[in-house]
């Protein structure tokens, strides 16, 4: 048992390390037909098909489904394994079970190199599950109503063993004293008995077990096919009616399924000790502002000595209206190396401005004809807030109001010259966020911190609704020319704009293989961005790479 595990293992990687030796397939649009090409959009199949639809519900890029005359193949890993001869098509385990219906209609299943596993014709898969951890059964029914099953070996990846064929009736019994017994009633033809027997599924192949007939009794005999051949869809039968495309095929087939490998998470290394350098801290306090009756106080307590704390009156001009303490949390560390977490801020208004007031500096309290509701952090780590950075402007000679950042800690970090803001929640690696500044009609991106990541020269910088994952899009625009800025792994990357046509989309890792049972995902593949443009109206036009290569016929 353990030899064919070990066997099994080293097929698998021999087979995927290969597969993963070729270049990465990309649809390719020439009018109204598809083919594919390379990274560098060389046609490697010429435009040909209706359509394509990526396989593994579209999130996933294991193989693709062509379309062509209403039917379906199957290109994997850029070869094609199947021709678009099939009205069907799916993926099950490490093959493909494909219908077609010419002249009547047949079952076929596939492996991942376009084989075919059956040598006989096969109208519907009747059922089909593992039969141990390195063979699956597959219970069939031929055009000629007869009934077959099958042994797969997974290691060899074809049929290796016929248990029965061109039976009259077969079912399976589940026994719960054994999981290593395949105990199955088989009539070999109208007239005969129906008889049970046993397998045993300890090796390969299969050996039936020498215990004798047993013959059905009549009323044994009647609830099988009772239940094997329902009058209605409310049956508790475990075959379904349509075959191979019932919900829980392989765990209702089966007394035991063979779990997948647990999956390692990744590692954070922005968490491993002694990667980034901390002062020595000697003292943790908090600050915290508080309103006793009329007034309000800032309450200083050292962790050590929590019941002991000191009060500090805060001076609030007596005309301050609409008094809020805002409860969000800070840290700073002062020059002696105590850590103070600062718990609240103040916010009131005084002579039509709106005054903030920060537990780190009481004395001086900074006003402005605007504050946003929203604000940012500031993060000197990977882990603690240091301060807060707010979008708020001041009344010009014009008496317009102008936009910038200011910084509890940082002050005034952008100066209020802007006339438009817009708060993005697209952040980089440190977990500043963005802000859409527009001076004159044009357009540029500011980091929270103050850094300015595009200069104000865009003509259109705006959002784009996406599929790619909980990261925005952004979408940019400069002299008819369109590009993007967009996060990958915690990295802002920017498409300068080189494209005719406006960003519909983005995969960002190209292909994202994700199925165990067609890849081994230890063995990583070449991966680009996918990029999806659009035209005027918004229809899908064709797939880019970020360096500009188009793949389509523009």
């Amino acid at each position: 048992m353990c030899q064919r595990i070990f066997v099994l293992t080293v097929f698998f990687l021999l087979i995927f390390q290969t597969s993963f030796a070729q270049e990465v397939t990309i649809p390719f649009r020439d009018g109204n037909k598809w083919g594919f090409c390379d990274v560098d959009g060389k046609i490697t199949v010429s435009p040909q098909f209706d359509g394509f639809r990526f396989g593994n519900f579209g999130d996933y890029h294991d193989f693709i489904y062509t379309k062509k005359d209403n039917l379906e193949g199957v290109f994997f890993n850029g070869k094609e394994i199947l021709k678009p001869i099939y009205y069907e098509i799916f993926q099950q385990q490490d093959r493909f079970i494909a219908k077609s219906n010419q002249k009547k209609q047949l079952t076929q299943i596939f492996t991942i190199k376009g084989e075919p596993i059956f040598d006989k014709e096969v109208a519907l898969v009747l059922d089909y599950g593992f039969l141990r951890n390195d063979a699956y059964v597959y219970h069939v029914l031929h055009p000629n109503n007869l009934e077959s099953v099958y042994v797969f070996d997974i290691i060899q990846q074809k049929i290796t063993q016929i248990l029965y064929t061109n039976m009259f009736s077969i079912s399976r019994i589940k026994k719960q004293f054994d999981v290593n017994q395949f105990v199955f009633l088989v009539q070999k033809n109208k007239n005969s008995d129906l008889v049970e027997e046993t397998w045993d599924i300890t090796k390969l192949p299969l050996v039936k077990n020498n215990l004798g007939f047993r013959y059905m009794k009549e009323d044994e005999y009647l609830s099988f096919f009772a239940d094997k051949y329902p009058k209605n869809e409310y049956s508790t039968s475990k075959y379904s009616t349509n075959g191979y495309e019932m919900s829980s095929g392989d765990l209702d087939y089966l007394d035991y399924v063979v779990a997948a490998p647990p999956v390692a998470s990744e590692r954070n290394d922005d968490y491993v000790k002694g990667k980034t350098k901390e002062p020595v801290i000697k003292n943790h306090f908090n600050y915290q502002f508080k309103k006793q009756n009329s007034s309000y106080v800032l309450e200083k307590r050292n962790y050590k000595t929590y019941s002991e704390k000191e009060e500090i009156t805060v001076n609030i001009p007596e005309n301050a209206s609409n008094i809020e303490i805002k409860y969000d949390s800070f840290n700073t560390i002062n020059d002696t190396n105590d850590e103070i977490s600062h718990t609240s801020f103040i916010k009131y208004q005084l002579n039509n401005k709106i005054t903030l007031l920060f537990s780190n500096d009481i004395e001086n309290p900074i006003s402005f004809d605007f504050v946003d509701e929203t604000y940012s952090r500031l993060k000197h780590n990977n882990y603690k807030t240091n301060g807060f950075v707010f979008l708020v402007g001041n009344l010009d000679e014009k008496n317009q109001l102008k936009y910038g950042l200011f910084s509890n800690v940082k002050k005034q970090i952008v100066p209020c010259k802007y006339d438009a803001y817009q708060f993005i929640q697209l952040v980089n690696t440190t977990g500043e966020n963005m802000y859409v500044f527009t001076e004159n009609t044009k357009k540029g991106i500011i980091y929270s911190d103050g850094t300015t990541m595009l200069n104000v020269t865009y003509d259109v910088i705006d959002l784009i609704k996406s599929n790619s994952g909980a990261n925005p899009l952004v979408s940019i625009a400069k002299d008819n020319k369109f590009g993007l800025v967009y996060n990958y792994n915690n990295n802002i990357e920017v498409v300068e704009p080189v494209f005719d046509y406006p960003i519909k989309d983005i995969i960002k890792s190209y292909p994202n293989i994700n199925n165990r049972q067609l890849f081994d995902t230890k063995i990583s593949a070449k991966k680009i961005v996918l990029i999806e443009l659009q035209d005027k109206n918004g229809i899908f036009k064709g797939f880019a790479n970020t360096n500009g290569t188009l793949y389509f016929k523009n």
